[in-house]
């Protein structure tokens, strides 16, 4: 199952996905700079009690500040603590 948010900041993004992590199984986490490079799309991906995968995503917009090693469509896993990190203070992506 696939599930696409849409929070206006990468600060209620983060907090949304990290509201999702707590509710699944197995969790993981990823990044991925779309073709264009002006967007990063943040992911998580788990499983529900019932054994059913489910991928919960959203976008920003890309900035070099906060993704310093992004290059244009990458994928790079993250730790999931790292939304965290946004929610509270703003920190870049490692």
């Amino acid at each position: 199952m696939t599930v696409h948010v849409n929070p206006s900041t990468l600060p209620e993004l983060a907090e949304t996905l990290l509201a999702w992590a707590k509710t699944l199984d197995d969790v993981s986490a990823e990044l991925w700079r779309v073709p264009s490079g002006d967007s990063v799309h943040l992911d998580i991906i788990g499983r529900l009690a019932s054994g059913v995968r489910v991928r919960v995503f959203g976008g920003t917009d890309f900035d070099d500040a906060t993704f310093p090693d992004l290059p244009v469509n990458q994928r790079q896993e993250m730790p999931v603590f790292a939304l965290r990190a946004w929610i509270d203070r703003g920190e870049v992506a490692a």
